[in-house]
């Protein structure tokens, strides 16, 4: 009982669970902001898409990741050779879903997501070697296109709302860049090995640390406030400004070369619908 505990344990903190649980929170934190009613089939639709991608790229990265990510690599090991057979169910599920719950667009739309996010692990993060940062971005690209998922798959009015849209899809984009250069911090290593020309390799960790400090100001200090004052969004969003507290926090981590920094770090987007809504219990 002990080992399978364990292995439950090591699945949802190494194989890309929170990530995935932060990619619904984005959705449930945009749908808190524009008032949208999210049902269970599109978070489960979403859950599975994103999973899917994050085991085939830990799948296809096993080798790589040992060097930075040894207990990972080592949950992985234990089921490698399952892990092909696990993606064709999985992808098999998400199409059933797909079928039955939504309509040709957004069927389009998540053929899309899942074939670009198999090209990111066999192509696009190459182009790292040439693109400064370019994986960060092609990553936070993804995060930022939750924003608009409910409107898709209820097929909401979209034209309307882009002067609330564009602003939201821009905060999240930013933060998600931000998520993306921290984590890296943990693979310098690798990615020096793999000839990727991430912040961390480029700046070193302590100069990166710094530009990403700078940068949670802007995002996180500044543009909550922009966006309720002069963009008319709830009050509510005025606790995003708390996210500069858990920066700090991070930062502190990894100065002080704790693990836990970049395991808080990837579940950042687990936190936000909770401001939402502590936010919009007290102001």
């Amino acid at each position: 009982m002990r080992k399978i505990f364990e292995f439950i344990f090591n699945e949802i903190l190494y194989n890309g669970h929170l990530q995935t649980i932060g990619s619904l929170s984005v959705v449930i934190f945009s749908s808190l902001l524009f008032d949208i009613q999210v049902t269970w089939d599109l978070l489960l639709i979403l859950y599975l898409n994103f999973y899917i991608i994050y085991l085939y790229n830990r799948y296809q990265e096993i080798n790589i990741d040992y060097l930075t990510n040894k207990e990972r690599t080592e949950h992985l090991l234990k089921f490698k050779k399952y892990i092909p057979a696990v993606i064709i169910i999985l992808l098999a599920c998400l199409i059933a879903l797909l079928i039955y719950f939504a309509d040709f667009s957004f069927i389009i739309f998540i053929a899309a997501i899942t074939v670009f996010g198999f090209l990111y692990t066999v192509f696009f993060k190459k182009l790292t070697k040439h693109i400064i940062i370019f994986k960060n971005i092609y990553v936070a690209a993804f995060f930022a296109l939750l924003v608009i998922y409910p409107f898709i798959y209820y097929d909401l009015p979209f034209k309307s709302m882009l002067t609330y849209i564009v602003p939201l899809v821009i905060f999240v984009f930013l933060r998600a860049v931000s998520m993306q250069l921290i984590l890296d911090l943990k693979d310098i290593k690798s990615d020096q090995g793999e000839g990727l020309l991430t912040l961390g390799v480029l700046w070193g960790r302590e100069r990166a640390l710094k530009a990403l400090m700078t940068l949670s100001f802007l995002v996180a200090g500044l543009g909550p406030l922009i966006m309720v004052v002069l963009l008319d969004f709830p009050a509510s969003a005025i606790a995003m400004t708390l996210l500069l507290l858990f920066d700090f926090y991070i930062i502190d981590l990894i100065k002080k070369e704790s693990p836990l920094a970049y395991i808080l770090e990837s579940g950042e987007f687990i936190i936000w619908p909770v401001l939402i809504l502590l936010g919009d219990k007290i102001i």
